[in-house]
C-alpha cells in the first residue's frame, strides 16, 4: 500500500486532525467495534462540545440543546472545497461533499437525516442550507435566490412546527427541500415537498404540548411594541391563548413554550416571520388574508353546541360563528350552522338530512377547522414553490435534496399520526439500508470481491407488515375498515388479530391482546408493532376515522362558500379540485394512509436516483437539557439505527469504488502508457495505472471487481488524488503551452497579415503622395512660367489701366469697411458723451477726426431740434457763457444754473422809454442797475454813479434812475473790448473806440468802467449781440490786472484778494491807480 508515500505527504494534515481531536473523530477507527465502545466515544466528544463524529461519510449528529460557537464565518470557510476525512466532523462537511459531487460529478446530490424526535434534525437541514447558501455565487439574481430559499425556512417552521413532549421545534410534517443549481453549482430555484401535516394538533393537544408555532407567534405580537401589524385587535381577539380551547391541552393549561428562537438583535419571531413572507413573495393583503384565518380557526374552535331538547346539537350563542363568517368573508352564515349541526346525504333518488347530537357537532366542528388549516398549509407551500421555482430552466441543471421529516416517536399514548410517522421512519431506514448496507454487501457479491460478510438489523419484515407486498397487511386491513360499512376500530383490531396469528417472521412482529400467551400485557383496544427502535403501543381508538379523513358535503360546501381571497385559491391546490364529483357522495373515499404510502414510495424511488449523504441524529436525553448524556437512551438509538452495523460493514469492506472507464479516464495521466488515450480494455489500463504507480494487487488493498476497482484506504485515493492534481498542472501547462504556441502563431499570422497591409497601405500612400508632390510642383512651374509670360505681355497695359481700377477697388472697400465698422461703434446721442472709438486706419485719420466733429455737431443739432426756440435761446446764451468763462472767472459756476434775465428791470414796459425814442423804441435785450466809476469827480470816484444800464439789439444807455433820461450811450459796432476780474466782484471795463456823433450829441469819453452788475449775463450778450452785428469777435481779457483809457488819463485796475471785509476804494492822483480791496 502506498500509506507510508501518502501519510508522508498528508501527515500535516492527518496529524494536526488526531491530535486535535476528542476521542475518535471517525468511528471506522474503532477498536474494538462495538455498541458500548461506539456510545462511549460519543459522549466522551458531546462532553467536549464536539457533537459531530464521522462514520466514514455518514455524520452523526447529537443535539446539545444550547447555541455553540461552531458556525461562525470562520468555521465555516475552513470546510470550504475541503474532503470529509481531513477535517474536524461537521454538518458543514457533508454539506460541503454533496455541493462538490454535484459540481465535478454532475449528478443529482441529497442529504437524508434521520432520528428520532427531538434530536436535532430541523436545525441541522438549516445549517445545511446556510451552508449551501453561503458558499454560492453573490450575484443579486443568486442572493435573492438564497434569500428566498432561507427564509422558506421560518415560514414552514411557524405553520409546520410545534412543541412536544420531547422536542420544543418539533416537525409535524415531512419536508423535502429540492434546491436545483445551475451548471457553474449557484442555486436558482427550489422545490418543496411536504409530506402528511398532523392536522389533527389544530384541534387537539395532549398535555404539555402546544399547537403549531403560528398561533403562539400571534400572540407572542401582543408583547411587542415594534410589531408592524396589531393583528389581534384587528381581529377582535384577547391577548390571554387560555381563552381559546384548540389552543388548551385537554386539562385545560396551555404550556409555556421558550422556543422560539430569537433572531439576532433580539427581533421577535412575529417580526422574523412577517419579514420571511414579505421575502418570499407575499403581499400584505396575503398576509393579512392569512391571519384573517388563524383567527377565524381561534373563533370557530370556541363555538359550543347545546341540545334543544330532541337530542339535537344547536349551537349557543351566534356571536362567535358571525365573526367566523366575517373574517373567511362568507355571506349565508346559515350554511355554516347548517354545517356543523346537519348532516345530508345524497342517495340515487333523494338526498337526506339529518340532525347532528352535540358530540357529532363538535366533531364536525373540529373537521372544519383541520380541513381550513390543511388547505391554509398547503397554499402557503405552493405559493412559497412558486417564488423559488426555476424561472428559466436550463439543460444542464442539478439538484440537492435535504429530507426533514418527523422522527421516531414513542409517546405514553400513541395513536394514527404516531403509527403513520413511525412508520415513515421504518421505510427511510430500510433506504438506509438498502443504500448502505445491504448494498454494500450485494455489491461486493456481484463484484466477486472477497470479503466478511457482516450480520445486521434489517426492517424488511416490519415493513412488509405495515404496507405489503403480501394481500394483507395493517395500511389495507385499515382501508378495508373505512370502505366497507359499518367498519370501526374494534372490528379493525379484529381482523389484524385473525390475518396475523399464524406465526412467521413477518407477523412475530405484531403484538395484541388476543394473541397467545400476551392477554395480560396490553389493554383491549391496543397493539404493539416491533418497529427498528423498539415496540410501540398503539391505542386503536379513532384509526378508521382518521385514516378515513372525513370531510362532509357540508362542511365543503361551507368552507368553499367563503369570499376570501385565501381561500378561493386554496381551492386551486387541493387535488380534489372538482367538488362537483363528490356532491354525490357523502365523504370521500380516499384514505389518509394510503395517500401517505404512496407519496412516501414517489420520495423513496427519487431518493434511489440519486446520490445520498447521510445525517443520523441522537438525543441525548429526554429532558432537552444541554450537556446531560443519558447512556441507555443514546444506547437505544445507536442500536436501532444500526450505526455499529455501518462501522462494521466499513471496517470490513473497501473506501472508495468506481467503474473501469470512470477510473481509468480519470487517472489516466498518471501512467505513460495510458496518457493521453487508450484504446484497449479499461479494466488493463487500470492495472497499468495501478502497476506504474508501485499499487500492489496482491495484498488485498487494491480489489478488482466484474466492472469496478476497489480501494481499501482513503490515504491510497488521496495520495493518487495529489499526483493526479500534480500531473494536472503539468498538464494544464503543456495544454497552456501549446496554447500560447497557436494563440501566438495566430498572432504573428495577424501581426504579419497586418504588417503586408499597413506596408502596402504606405507604400501606396507614398507613391501617390510623391505623384501629388510632383503634380504639384509642375503645376506650379507650369503657373510660374504663363504668370511670367502674361505679365511680360501685360505689364504696362495692367499698369496703366488695372492698376488704378484695383486700388480703387481697395480704397472703397477699406472705407466701406470703415464706415461699418464706425457705425457699429458710434458713442451714444448724448452731447455730453466726448468718446470716439480709435480708428486702426491711419490713413483716414483726418477723416476720423472731421467725422468726429461732424457727429458731435449732429448730436447737439439733434439736441437743440429737441428743445423750443426759447429753450435753443437759453442753451445759447448758456454755451456763449461757457466759453468765455469756464475755468476763466470763479463767479461763473454759480452762474450756469441761473437762467438770464434780460431786461430785469423791465424799461420796455416803461412809458417814457418809449418816449425817449419816439415811434420806433429799440428792443431790450438787458436792463440792469449798475454804479458808473468817473474819473473827473474824486467823490464820484469812490462812491459812484447809480445809473441804469440798458442794452438794445444797436447800442447800449446809460440812463439816470429818477427821470430815466440818457446819459450816456454809445454804439455796439464802436465795442472794442471787454475786461474784467477772474473772481468774484461785479467789475467792467467796456472799451469803446472814441467816435464824435451828432445826432446823440455824444463825444468820445474813453472806456466805461462800472460795477455791481451780472457780469456774466453782460458780457455775454454784449458778445452775442456784437458777432451778430459785426460778423467779429469781441476781444475779452480776464484778468487780476488791467488798465482803462478815459482819453486823457490812464488808469490801471489791480485785483486783490483779502478776507471778506467792506470794499474800500482809493485812489492816488499822482499815479492814477485804482484799487478795490476786498473782494
Amino acid at each position: 500500500l502506498l500509506l507510508n508515500r501518502s501519510m508522508s505527504q498528508n501527515s500535516s494534515r492527518s496529524k494536526s486532525l488526531l491530535d486535535d481531536s476528542v476521542g475518535l473523530h471517525d468511528a471506522v477507527l474503532l477498536d474494538p467495534v462495538s455498541d458500548e465502545s461506539f456510545v462511549d466515544n460519543l459522549q466522551k466528544r458531546f462532553q467536549a462540545n464536539r457533537i459531530y463524529t464521522y462514520i466514514g461519510d455518514v455524520v452523526v449528529s447529537i443535539n446539545p440543546y444550547q447555541q455553540l460557537p461552531i458556525y461562525g464565518t470562520a468555521t465555516l470557510n475552513s470546510y470550504r472545497e475541503r474532503g470529509g476525512s481531513d477535517v474536524e466532523p461537521h454538518i458543514y462537511a457533508i454539506a460541503d461533499n454533496a455541493l462538490r459531487s454535484m459540481r465535478t460529478l454532475d449528478s443529482d446530490q441529497c442529504i437524508i437525516i434521520s432520528g428520532e424526535s427531538g434530536a436535532g434534525k430541523t436545525e441541522a437541514s438549516k445549517k445545511v442550507m446556510q451552508y449551501i447558501a453561503a458558499v454560492s455565487g453573490d450575484s443579486n439574481i443568486v442572493k435573492r435566490v438564497k434569500d428566498q430559499l432561507l427564509d422558506s425556512n421560518p415560514i414552514l417552521e411557524a405553520f409546520g412546527n410545534a412543541k412536544t413532549n420531547r422536542n420544543d421545534n418539533s416537525s409535524r410534517f415531512g419536508k423535502y427541500m429540492d434546491m436545483q443549481f445551475d451548471f457553474k453549482g449557484d442555486p436558482i430555484g427550489g422545490v418543496i415537498t411536504t409530506y402528511l401535516l398532523e392536522k389533527s394538533r389544530v384541534v387537539s393537544v395532549l398535555s404539555g404540548e402546544c399547537n403549531f408555532h403560528v398561533f403562539q407567534t400571534l400572540f407572542d405580537e401582543a408583547t411587542d411594541r415594534c410589531s408592524p401589524h396589531a393583528n389581534l385587535k384587528r381581529l377582535n381577539l384577547e391577548a390571554d391563548p387560555q381563552n381559546y380551547r384548540i389552543l388548551c391541552a385537554s386539562d385545560g393549561s396551555v404550556a409555556s413554550i421558550n422556543v422560539l428562537n430569537r433572531a439576532k438583535g433580539g427581533e421577535s419571531e412575529y417580526n422574523v416571520l412577517i419579514k420571511a413572507m414579505r421575502s418570499t413573495g407575499f403581499s400584505e393583503v396575503q398576509i393579512d388574508g392569512i391571519f384573517d384565518i388563524i383567527g377565524a380557526l381561534l373563533k370557530l374552535g370556541n363555538i359550543d353546541f347545546e341540545d334543544d331538547g330532541a337530542d339535537n346539537a344547536r349551537i349557543t350563542e351566534f356571536r362567535g360563528l358571525k365573526e367566523v363568517c366575517k373574517l373567511l368573508e362568507v355571506d349565508d352564515l346559515e350554511v355554516f350552522r347548517n354545517a356543523m349541526t346537519k348532516r345530508t346525504v345524497t342517495t340515487k333518488t333523494e338526498r337526506v338530512v339529518t340532525k347532528l347530537s352535540i358530540q357529532k357537532a363538535e366533531d364536525a366542528r373540529n373537521a372544519m377547522c383541520k380541513h381550513i388549516y390543511e388547505l391554509l398549509f398547503s397554499w402557503i407551500v405552493q405559493r412559497i414553490n412558486q417564488t423559488i421555482k426555476v424561472k428559466t430552466p436550463t439543460q444542464r441543471m442539478n439538484s440537492i435534496g435535504v429530507l426533514d421529516i418527523y422522527g421516531f416517536e414513542i409517546f405514553q399514548e400513541n395513536s394514527f399520526e404516531q403509527f403513520i410517522i413511525n412508520y415513515c421512519n421504518e421505510k427511510l431506514h430500510q433506504l438506509f439500508i438498502e443504500l448502505t448496507l445491504k448494498r454494500e454487501q450485494r455489491e461486493y457479491e456481484a463484484e466477486e470481491i472477497n470479503w466478511k460478510h457482516i450480520e445486521y438489523k434489517d426492517n424488511t419484515d416490519v415493513c412488509h407488515l405495515i404496507e405489503g407486498p403480501q394481500t394483507l397487511h395493517i395500511l389495507s386491513l385499515l382501508d378495508e375498515q373505512c370502505k366497507i360499512g359499518g367498519g370501526n376500530d374494534e372490528r379493525f383490531l379484529g381482523s389484524m388479530d385473525e390475518s396475523f396469528r399464524t406465526p412467521g417472521p413477518v407477523h412475530d412482529n405484531y403484538e395484541s391482546r388476543n394473541k397467545v400467551g400476551l392477554r395480560r400485557e396490553y389493554p383491549e383496544n391496543a397493539f404493539a408493532v416491533r418497529h427498528y427502535a423498539g415496540k410501540v403501543l398503539y391505542n386503536v381508538k379513532g384509526f378508521v376515522e382518521k385514516n378515513k379523513d372525513t370531510l362532509f358535503v357540508d362542511l365543503e360546501e361551507a368552507i368553499f362558500s367563503s369570499r376570501h381571497f385565501v381561500i378561493k385559491d386554496m381551492q386551486t391546490t387541493r387535488a380534489q379540485s372538482n367538488i362537483a364529483q363528490n356532491f354525490r357522495s357523502s365523504k370521500l373515499v380516499e384514505c389518509a394512509g394510503s395517500k401517505f404510502k404512496v407519496s412516501m414510495n414517489a420520495l423513496l424511488n427519487k431518493l434511489k436516483q440519486q446520490v445520498p449523504h447521510y445525517v443520523r441524529c441522537i438525543n441525548p436525553n429526554s429532558s432537552k437539557s444541554p450537556r446531560l448524556f443519558q447512556y441507555d437512551l443514546v444506547l437505544s438509538q445507536v442500536q436501532y439505527l444500526g450505526l455499529v452495523e455501518n462501522v462494521r460493514v466499513r471496517r470490513a469492506g473497501f473506501a472508495f469504488r468506481q467503474g473501469y472507464e470512470q477510473f481509468a479516464s480519470r487517472y489516466k495521466m498518471l501512467c505513460p502508457s495510458t496518457w493521453p488515450t487508450w484504446h484497449g480494455d479499461p479494466k488493463d489500463a487500470c492495472v497499468k495505472i495501478l502497476q506504474y504507480n508501485g499499487c500492489s494487487l496482491e495484498k488485498g488493498e487494491i480489489g478488482l471487481g466484474v466492472s469496478k476497482i476497489f480501494v481499501d484506504t482513503p490515504q491510497t485515493l488521496f495520495w493518487m488524488e495529489d499526483e493526479r492534481n500534480k500531473k494536472l498542472g503539468t498538464i494544464a501547462t503543456l495544454i497552456q503551452s501549446h496554447w500560447k504556441r497557436i494563440a501566438a502563431q495566430r498572432r504573428y499570422r495577424a501581426m504579419k497579415h497586418s504588417s503586408t497591409v499597413i506596408s502596402s497601405h504606405w507604400k501606396g500612400f507614398r507613391k501617390r503622395r510623391e505623384f501629388l508632390q510632383k503634380k504639384q510642383a509642375a503645376v506650379k512651374v507650369q503657373k510660374c512660367v504663363r504668370g511670367w509670360a502674361i505679365r511680360r505681355k501685360w505689364c504696362k497695359k495692367l499698369r496703366r489701366y488695372a492698376l488704378p481700377i484695383v486700388l480703387r477697388f481697395i480704397y472703397s472697400y477699406r472705407r466701406a469697411n470703415y464706415l461699418l465698422w464706425l457705425r457699429d461703434n458710434l458713442p451714444s446721442l448724448s452731447p455730453t458723451d466726448h468718446t470716439w472709438p480709435e480708428s486702426r486706419l491711419t490713413s483716414l485719420s483726418s477723416t476720423h477726426d472731421i467725422l468726429r466733429k461732424l457727429y458731435s455737431a449732429y448730436r447737439c443739432k439733434l439736441y437743440r431740434d429737441s428743445k423750443s426756440e426759447r429753450e435753443r435761446r437759453v442753451l445759447g446764451e448758456k454755451a456763449t457763457a461757457s466759453l468765455i468763462f469756464s475755468g476763466r472767472k470763479s463767479m461763473y459756476p454759480e452762474t450756469v444754473g441761473v437762467p438770464f434775465i434780460g431786461d430785469s428791470i423791465g424799461v420796455a414796459n416803461d412809458p417814457r422809454w418809449t418816449r425817449l425814442f419816439g415811434k420806433s423804441p429799440e428792443d431790450v435785450i438787458f436792463s440792469d442797475y449798475i454804479t458808473k466809476y468817473s474819473r473827473n469827480d474824486a467823490k464820484r470816484i469812490i462812491q459812484g454813479q447809480r445809473r441804469i444800464l440798458v442794452l438794445t439789439s444797436r447800442a447800449a444807455y446809460l440812463l439816470d434812475c429818477k427821470k430815466l433820461v440818457s446819459k450816456e450811450s454809445f454804439m455796439l459796432v464802436e465795442l472794442r473790448g471787454l475786461s474784467c476780474s477772474p473772481f468774484q466782484d461785479g467789475i467792467l471795463v467796456i472799451h469803446t473806440a472814441p467816435v464824435n456823433d451828432r445826432k446823440w450829441n455824444r463825444k468820445p469819453k474813453g472806456d466805461l468802467l462800472i460795477g455791481r452788475t451780472a457780469v456774466v449775463e453782460l458780457v455775454t450778450r454784449l458778445h452775442m449781440q456784437f458777432s451778430y452785428l459785426t460778423r467779429m469777435k469781441v476781444a475779452i481779457e480776464i484778468l487780476p490786472t488791467f488798465s482803462v483809457d478815459f482819453l486823457d488819463k490812464q488808469l490801471e485796475v489791480m485785483f486783490e484778494r483779502q478776507e471778506p471785509q467792506a470794499p474800500d476804494v482809493a485812489i492816488d492822483p499822482d499815479e492814477h491807480d485804482l484799487s478795490l480791496e476786498g473782494d
